[in-house]
């Protein structure tokens, strides 16, 4: 499951549009850009493995009343950007991820603290935290991984990945 904020997927859809330069730059970027209703139905097919138009459509929610054009459409933008691909069945697309989960949140994630925190991220985490709280189960767990990045960092002569990476100021 992703787990990113509405809010964050719509600034990212901003920052892209207005902050880049470039206009090949920002139209490689704008269409790698996924909105809220094509990462919902991005989760679909990365839930069901593969799948074909009337399958996304029926996993939706009722409420959300989408039909089965837009889902079309949906499926459509999501292989054009890279994010699936289609094998044929009969007269049937059946889509299938083309990328993990993980290199989406990745690539979101990165993307949302460049744009809005200079590629910083303690400034989003001290924000997060500060602005919703964490639950004495939930401190316990960031501390086990805080714990774990520092023993990495040792391990790594005392230098982050990110160090590593050049993604210090």
């Amino acid at each position: 499951m992703i787990a990113v904020d509405d809010v964050q997927l719509n600034v990212i859809v901003t920052s892209n549009c207005t902050l880049q330069s470039d206009p090949n730059e920002w139209m490689t970027m704008a269409k790698r850009t996924l909105a809220r209703s094509e990462l919902e139905i991005a989760r679909v097919v990365w839930d069901l493995g593969e799948a074909t138009v009337r399958q996304v459509a029926d996993a939706l929610p009722a409420e959300r009343g989408i039909d089965f054009w837009t889902v079309q459409t949906y499926l459509r933008r999501l292989k054009d950007k890279g994010y699936l691909k289609t094998r044929k069945q009969g007269r049937n697309n059946i889509y299938l991820p083309a990328v993990e989960p993980d290199a989406v949140v990745s690539e979101v994630t990165d993307d949302f603290i460049e744009q809005l925190f200079d590629g910083e991220a303690l400034p989003l985490f001290q924000h997060l935290i500060d602005a919703r709280g964490l639950t004495d189960a939930e401190i316990d767990q960031l501390q086990q991984s805080l714990d774990g990045l520092k023993a990495r960092n040792q391990s790594a002569g005392g230098q982050s990945d990110r160090k590593k990476k050049g993604r210090t100021k």
